[in-house]
């Protein structure tokens, strides 16, 4: 009994019998390390000149820390109207309990969308805030206002915090940035 031929070696490869190897195409060369695609392209509004790029934009991680950040401080203002209906001290503003959130669930919208008006919208829901502990420090209720500015200032630094956040296109000077 004979064995059969052995395989060429190039069959498995689907190279047809009687062709050697050496006839495949040389694999694709991989670009120079120095080409690398620009970081930032500037849009173009359908005409030739390019549009400017928003400054005000998050970055991801930012957008995280805003929405979260604000979420908490919703709570907090939450859990200080709860406290101060149960020990009969009321805030002023708890009749028209919508007040304090309004602004807020905004910026956590504007944060949802990556809107441009995150930063614009955050800053005015602190300020609300700001504006609300102070009618309530400074009339019947001081403990309640002196919460209400932690809460304030928590959102008056978060704001300024999302400041450094910002993503902002790379210039075309820097070097690397083939712009």
């Amino acid at each position: 009994m004979e064995l059969p031929p052995p395989p060429h070696p190039a069959e498995g490869l689907g190279v047809p019998r009687g062709n050697s190897p050496s006839a495949l195409p040389p694999p694709p060369l991989p670009p120079p390390a120095h080409t690398m695609p620009p970081s930032w392209t500037p849009p173009v509004d359908g005409g030739d000149r390019p549009v400017r790029p928003h400054r005000s934009r998050l970055s991801a991680a930012w957008r995280w820390i805003m929405g979260l950040g604000w979420c908490v401080i919703m709570a907090g203002i939450g859990a200080l109207a709860q406290s101060a209906f149960l020990v009969d001290a009321d805030p002023w503003w708890l009749s028209v309990k919508p007040l304090p959130f309004a602004v807020p669930v905004a910026v956590l919208l504007a944060t949802v969308t990556d809107s441009r008006w995150v930063l614009p919208l955050s800053a005015l829901a602190a300020a609300v805030l700001v504006a609300l502990a102070l009618v309530d420090a400074l009339g019947a209720n001081p403990s309640v206002g002196v919460f209400e500015g932690a809460c304030a200032l928590s959102g008056v630094l978060l704001t300024l915090g999302a400041f450094l956040g910002r993503e902002r296109p790379v210039p075309p000077d820097v070097p690397g940035s083939d712009g």
